[in-house]
């Protein structure tokens, strides 16, 4: 494919209309074949990229706002490895170019009040967009429509961020149980209760392999108050590094809150960049875990809908996506597979497509650890509500060892 080539096609691409949205006038460059290396754990092997056709769409909203959508291109980890395997591809920015880790520079206008705008992007309307821009692209390229005219015909999602405004303000917990007692671990510290807690709870399932089987039933501690519960806790054997971080300064050791709900209570609660989480009290915790449990899934009869989780990840709690499977099971074909402690799915994305475009279902997905975990493992991770429990012979770190009950 030439420089021609992709001019050309986008001299002729037909742009759909978006509602409460203007298309800026898209852009096209041929990539010659390249090579992704392998960056664990986001990419487990190099993944061989063909010669594609990079598309990059911008459109704005009112008040303004400069959205950006790339087809094949959006940076190799994030669409490379689709494209690798035969796939058109696209990412969104949801407006946030200069920064993705910090909302500093777009999070508050001017006068101080959040930017609804970019939180509308973020909440659900950038991902409609691209969709909808991401399918017009792929069919006007190959001269053909989708098999189904419907948004999607199925998702994956691996540890989605479900019920956002009320889990990550919940996440605060552990830095509010510290300050209400006055004790802040070092690093050591919490690791030794980790691994106190993996050896105490870890062969209830008869098997010794260094993970806790269905964690998120076993938690370190809840946020509630009177005997409330807010929402769900930290499943036990999972890191605690990261929402539970301390610090040392000047010799004094202090809480140190994980970016994610740092960055959220700062810019989109108390509109205020300056307020310090670390000093957050039980009582405001309380008021600032907002139950919102408001979903929308697929209002498709039919629609297919693959989620897991990682049952020893501590920034998304898995018992959310639980009840979300819970609550929209009756309106979907959805597959709500369950946790996995320390393991990753392998074939996940291949089971969708054969799901939803063949109607071939299994009961389970296949589950191992990364390579270069500690412990070496494969599982089963089974549909929910099933588990995965070793047959009680064989070998522990095989599949066909266990059985999903």
């Amino acid at each position: 494919m030439t420089m021609f080539v992709a001019s050309l096609f986008i001299s002729v691409l037909l742009m759909p209309p978006i509602a409460e949205a203007t298309i800026l006038s898209p852009s096209g460059i041929s990539m010659l074949p390249f090579t992704i290396p392998a960056v664990t754990p986001l990419l487990l092997s190099p993944a061989s990229v063909p010669m594609i056709c990079a598309i990059t769409v911008i459109l704005t909203h009112q008040p303004k706002d400069t959205v950006t959508i790339q087809a094949a291109s959006h940076g190799p980890l994030t669409l490379g490895p689709a494209v690798a395997g035969g796939f058109a591809a696209a990412s969104i920015d949801i407006g946030v170019s200069a920064n993705p880790w910090s909302p500093e520079s777009c999070g508050l206008k001017e006068n101080g009040e959040v930017n609804l705008g970019v939180l509308t992007n973020f909440a659900s309307r950038s991902v409609r967009e691209m969709t909808v821009i991401g399918k017009a692209v792929t069919e006007s390229f190959y001269g053909k429509r989708s098999q189904y005219q419907e948004l999607l015909d199925g998702i994956l999602a691996g540890a989605p961020w479900i019920y956002w405004p009320t889990y990550v303000i919940a996440e605060l917990w552990s830095q509010v149980v510290m300050k209400e007692v006055g004790v802040y671990p070092s690093p050591d510290e919490l690791n030794a209760v980790v691994a106190a807690a993996i050896l105490v709870c870890g062969e209830i399932d008869e098997v010794k392999d260094g993970v806790i089987n269905e964690p998120e039933k076993k938690i370190y501690t809840r946020p509630e108050t009177g005997g409330r519960q807010l929402w769900y806790g930290i499943p036990i054997g999972a890191p605690l590094d990261s929402l539970a971080n301390t610090t040392a300064v000047n010799g004094t050791r202090i809480g140190f809150t994980s970016f994610v709900p740092d960055t959220w209570t700062r810019y989109f609660v108390k509109w205020d960049p300056g307020y310090r989480t670390t000093s957050i009290e039980l009582c405001t915790t309380t008021c600032l875990t907002m139950r919102i449990l408001i979903y929308h899934g697929f209002n498709t009869p039919g629609g297919n809908f693959l989620v897991w989780h990682g049952g020893a990840y501590q920034p998304i709690f898995p018992q959310g996506g639980t009840l979300y499977v819970q609550r929209v099971g009756a309106v979907m074909n959805h597959y709500g597979f369950g946790t996995t402690p320390g393991a990753r799915t392998s074939n996940a994305f291949e089971m969708l497509i054969a799901w939803a475009e063949y109607g071939i279902t299994l009961e389970f997905l296949k589950g191992q650890t990364l390579p270069l975990a500690s412990v070496q493992l494969r599982r089963k991770i089974c549909r929910y509500p099933l588990v995965s429990r070793y047959r009680g012979f064989g070998n522990m770190n095989e599949l066909k060892s266990f059985e999903c009950v």
